[in-house]
């Protein structure tokens, strides 16, 4: 992986260096130094810039291997996080499956309440040096996977608050609940307008829900593509989203 501070380093030692060099020839050639001065300058030049680079080069290493480490961590934590995320997505999907309908998602699916996942964000502050690694665009598809997740449990949070506070109130004054009732008869009884909210929030949930279950295994293994192509010698978190 590149390292410019290194480079711009190193071209600072080759000039001075040289700049050395070219002032030291002038001198012999004008006779302001003697041979046996010139001898002894340049060997105790060569051994002080010797000693200098090697000292620097001993500590861009360290620094270089901290820095892979560092990074390397950081991809294996936000793999870490998005196989959480899709763990989490497809927990909740248990409570939908028997709910196939617009009606009976809207109002047959009791509100089940998820855990709080509001801290299972991803840290792109970590993994921004993707940027320079021509990873822009695995970055940016990590951010809008990582914004789908939490509109996910929002969309859910929203349909269970709507339904906890408006659609059940009516059902049991309606006397509906546990009763066969047809679509007709709910629109008629509930309104319009709790009807018709009632399946746009249960069917948005559903939608985010679907889209994540698809969207966060491909993300997941193109993350993983993607370390493995920047550190091909390290070892990276591949779990089975899907599963």
């Amino acid at each position: 992986m590149r390292n410019p501070v290194g480079h711009k380093i190193r071209l600072l030692y080759a000039a001075i260096v040289l700049t050395a060099g070219v002032a030291v020839v002038i001198s012999v050639i004008d006779g302001s130094i003697a041979g046996k001065e010139v001898s002894v300058a340049l060997l105790a030049s060569l051994g002080t810039f010797l000693g200098a680079l090697f000292a620097f080069r001993l500590n861009e290493s360290k620094d270089e291997l901290k820095r892979r480490e560092e990074q390397r961590a950081s991809l294996n934590r936000a793999l870490f996080i998005i196989a959480r995320q899709g763990s989490a997505v497809k927990s909740y999907t248990k409570f939908l499956v028997p709910f196939k309908t617009e009606v009976e998602r809207a109002f047959n699916l009791p509100a089940y309440k998820p855990p709080n996942y509001d801290g299972l964000t991803q840290s792109f502050e970590e993994i921004d040096f993707l940027l320079e690694e021509d990873k822009a665009n695995i970055l940016m598809r990590l951010t809008v996977e990582d914004e789908r997740f939490h509109q996910v449990f929002e969309s859910i949070r929203i349909r269970n608050e709507f339904y906890v506070t408006e659609v059940l109130p009516e059902l049991a004054r309606h006397k509906f609940q546990g009763k066969a009732v047809s679509d007709r008869e709910l629109f008629d009884a509930l309104g319009e307008r709790i009807f018709a909210t009632a399946v746009t929030y249960s069917s948005g949930m559903y939608f985010l829900i679907e889209e994540s279950m698809k969207s966060i295994p491909l993300m997941h293994n193109q993350l993983h593509s993607a370390a493995k192509e920047l550190f091909p010698r390290m070892k990276f978190i591949l779990v089975n989203t899907e599963a």
